[in-house]
């Protein structure tokens, strides 16, 4: 809540929760901020039901060109209190890019009226920010269906490389031989050449 001139204003980003369960795409962050204040015309006059008000963002508190402008209708109730919706009536909503540089965002409201101007602006805080959230769904500005992950070489069904290969191939030469041989039956037995094979020895039971 931001206090100016004894008005409370009050801003709330709408954020949707990213499903978590597997299989199901994430929900694309809304780029909208939720604005609530209240008006009084500088005629001492009531307000309209319904008035006609720009708001404004800047890069500093006073003077500079807008980074973004939206015109909308809003309703107001007898104690002058009214809601809305920044980018409400965009297509694109609240530009992501208006935030991205990491500086200070200010917001400036001017209701369409003769003998108003522009109310003093209230620096955006930390929730409107939050729309920079969004790009954490993609690297790079690419969705994650744009890279491919490099297969893991230890993993089973994997293809072996070169590399693998050689060393599967030495681990075949290293694999112990087979014993074999037919020795008498009551003799002992004796191992007859290094290669692990086996034959009758001098020595019986």
């Amino acid at each position: 809540m931001i206090m100016r001139n004894g008005c409370a204003l009050w801003f709330l980003l709408c954020v949707t929760v990213a499903s978590a369960q597997q299989g199901q795409p994430a929900v694309t962050v809304p780029q909208l901020v939720r604005v609530s204040n209240t008006f009084h015309p500088a005629n001492g006059l009531p307000a309209a039901p319904v008035e006609s008000v720009t708001f404004s963002i800047y890069s500093n508190e006073h003077d500079g060109t807008p980074l973004w402008q939206e015109t909308q209708n809003v309703s107001i109730d007898a104690d002058g209190r009214y809601n809305a919706v920044l980018g409400a009536t965009l297509n694109e909503g609240l530009p992501v890019d208006v935030f991205r540089s990491g500086e200070p965002r200010w917001l400036g409201v001017l209701f369409n009226r003769p003998g108003e101007t522009e109310q003093p602006r209230a620096q955006l805080v930390s929730v409107p920010y939050a729309l920079k959230a969004s790009d954490a769904e993609t690297l790079g500005g690419l969705p994650a269906t744009a890279y491919l992950r490099v297969p893991d070489a230890t993993a089973p069904g994997t293809a072996s490389t070169g590399t693998a290969q050689s060393s599967t191939s030495e681990n075949a030469k290293s694999k112990p031989h087979a014993i074999t041989g037919t020795p008498h039956t009551n003799s002992v037995v004796k191992f007859t050449d290094s290669s692990g094979d086996i034959g009758n020895s001098i020595i019986t039971d």
